[in-house]
């Protein structure tokens, strides 16, 4: 009987460290990505960025925002995200991204549209903008002017 009770007491200790060890998600933000832009042709200025909130992740070359998957894990931040379609390619398109653990500052990734053959790998940082932190308003800002006002479905 001491021996199950020792056995239950280290198990579930091991599983309160495991749960405490869980990796912390780095704050959404923009990150603007360094070199051409995601979708090729788009961009009026030739720049691009990538923005994610808590449940949102949006490209501001044309992919609106959508509901994407955010998650912590040992190597960072993971960003996911599919779109059923995007201006500038032709069918699906997916984004698969993480940010760095220490900084929370870089974001490295691969933004597809297999229909269109467009495979772009990008490294984007974080810009430095504005002192609000609030979560709600920066959805809100997002929406408005990073995922091109009227086009963005809500």
């Amino acid at each position: 009987m001491r021996v199950r009770l020792f056995a239950v007491l280290v198990t579930f200790g091991w599983l309160l460290e495991a749960a405490a060890a869980t990796p912390p998600i780095c704050a959404g933000g923009q990150f603007v990505v360094q070199g051409p832009t995601l979708i090729p042709g788009m961009g009026a200025d030739g720049t691009d960025a990538v923005s994610f909130s808590a449940t949102l992740v949006g490209i501001q070359s044309g992919c609106a925002a959508v509901e994407g998957r955010v998650r912590g894990t040992g190597k960072g931040t993971k960003v996911k995200a599919r779109w059923l379609s995007c201006p500038g390619v032709i069918g699906k398109a997916r984004l698969s991204a993480l940010v760095d653990p220490l900084t929370c500052n870089t974001m490295t990734g691969t933004f597809r549209a297999p229909k269109s053959r467009v495979k772009v790998l990008f490294t984007a940082t974080r810009a430095t903008t504005g002192a609000c932190t609030d979560g709600t308003l920066t959805v809100i800002q997002n929406r408005i002017f990073n995922y091109r006002g009227c086009n963005v479905s809500t």
